[in-house]
């Protein structure tokens, strides 16, 4: 679950971070917390979703412990208003589940990218020859006969498995028994060298490099990006003069406000906001 600016993805967050520098700034993470504890409002006796700890525990430290410093204030804003600051342990890790989640998050990134710029013509696939791990798929899979889509199909395949092989031999590991059995008393990841040196160790850099030279910064891309970090920051400067254009209970708490309390309202509305622009209610999920 996230923050809802459906198709404005990281240009959205992009532009709510700028826009709240000045008020304590802006995190997909932290909205997230902020969505399922205090936002939504479905209950009669309490405000957020009703989740269980772990799976709050999980959102809030799914990258690791949350330290102290400017970089995660926003999450750790979040968390305080949520009551929660003492009962999460902040400086370790998270449970086995929450750190599992995020592996197959990492995996999703990497493999998802490289699918979408293929497809969209941003990448060739002959670009992947030099990729590691990707390339050497490239290889393997039979090119006669064999149509475009099935060849990017079986790539992706075939990467995807070798990841989750390769994490799985991780945390499987003798090393990592105590950290999946007992993750708050060990204070550490269940696969601290995932990917791992031998199999995966230049699969984040070299897959993320070729993603972000052919994919995130394509011109195509680019510009798209940034016509919507500019309706993101032009919806957020508009609401903050105008809090009385928002609709239900956050234009009526925007009117109310002032300062950066009306800009962390304003934040929440946008954030809110489906693709389409229109509000649907305190939060998407995507």
């Amino acid at each position: 679950m996230t923050s809802g600016i459906h198709r404005f993805g990281h240009a959205g967050e992009r532009a709510l971070a700028a826009a709240m520098a000045a008020y304590g700034g802006f995190d997909h993470n932290a909205q997230s917390f902020k969505v399922v504890t205090r936002l939504e409002r479905k209950y009669a006796s309490f405000d957020g979703l009703n989740l269980t700890f772990e799976t709050l525990e999980g959102l809030a430290k799914h990258n690791g412990p949350v330290p102290d410093g400017e970089r995660q204030a926003p999450l750790r804003t979040a968390i305080a208003e949520s009551g929660l600051e003492r009962k999460l342990h902040l400086p370790l890790f998270a449970p086995a589940e929450a750190q599992v989640a995020a592996i197959a998050d990492d995996i999703a990134y990497d493999s998802h990218d490289l699918d979408d710029g293929l497809r969209a013509g941003l990448l060739r696939i002959e670009e992947l020859a030099t990729v590691a791990l990707v390339g050497r798929f490239l290889d393997d899979v039979p090119r006669k006969n064999i149509d475009t889509q099935r060849l990017i199909y079986e790539i992706n395949r075939r990467m995807i498995t070798a990841m989750i092989d390769d994490a799985v031999r991780q945390i499987a590991a003798p090393a990592c028994q105590l950290a999946a059995a007992k993750p708050r008393a060990c204070g550490g990841p269940i696969a601290p060298w995932w990917p791992s040196p031998r199999a995966l160790r230049a699969r984040p850099r070299a897959s993320r490099r070729t993603s972000c030279a052919n994919v995130y910064r394509h011109p195509r891309v680019m510009r798209i990006m940034a016509d919507a970090e500019a309706i993101v920051s032009d919806l957020f400067a508009r609401y903050l003069r105008q809090p009385e254009e928002m609709s239900g209970a956050l234009g009526e708490a925007g009117q109310a406000a002032s300062g950066g309390s009306r800009a962390a309202i304003v934040a929440d509305f946008v954030a809110g906001m489906t693709g389409s622009l229109r509000h649907q209610g305190t939060s998407s999920v995507v």
